[in-house]
């Protein structure tokens, strides 16, 4: 008895007839359809009059296998690791405390736009460049300058954003009457 899978597997040429009717077969036996996968058993070959000839021996190979040149990549991986773990030592050290604040800050990360959350006043220290976004991993993390500057030595893609660090007073007396209102946020 046919069900619709088992039409559509026909009709995609994922099995076969034959393929089908073992599986019915095993089916109305009870007994799990062999996948066709996996380490077949060894068995010695009957031959016609019953007796079992032995396995093929192996056979000895003429010449040597050829001899592989060492590989750098492992080197490089260690190292590029080494590297990773020591980013994420100075990371969590120079770490600005947990930002769960209510507040998104928005920011740019290669192509796409990436969000934490943060508390009004580390979203001003961002935005004034005392606190600067750097990449953990595949998380972000909002350090210190100096922890920021450990980092560019390291791996200058790590930093996500670093704003320039405004002076105090340093707003532009041509917009000074025009100030940005509070509830504008990108």
């Amino acid at each position: 008895m046919r069900n619709a899978l088992h039409e559509q597997l026909l009709k995609a040429g994922l099995i076969d007839e034959q393929r089908l009717h073992d599986m019915e077969r095993d089916k109305d036996r009870g007994q799990k359809a062999p996948s066709g996968r996996g380490p077949k058993p060894k068995h010695h070959r009957q031959q016609r009059n019953g007796a079992t000839e032995p396995p093929p021996a192996p056979t000895a190979r003429s010449t040597p296998p050829p001899v592989r040149a060492p590989q750098r990549a492992p080197d490089e991986h260690a190292a590029r690791r080494a590297v990773e773990r020591e980013l994420v030592q100075i990371i969590k050290a120079g770490r600005h405390p947990h930002n769960d604040g209510d507040e998104v800050y928005n920011f740019v990360d290669g192509k796409k736009v990436g969000r934490i959350y943060v508390t009004p006043a580390t979203h001003a220290a961002i935005a004034r460049g005392e606190l600067v976004i750097v990449r953990l991993r595949t998380r972000y993390a909002v350090v210190n300058q100096t922890t920021a500057a450990e980092v560019a030595i390291r791996a200058p893609g790590s930093i996500v954003l670093a704003n320039a660090a405004s002076a105090p007073g340093g707003n532009d007396p041509a917009y000074a009457e025009h100030p940005i209102p509070d509830d504008l946020r990108w």
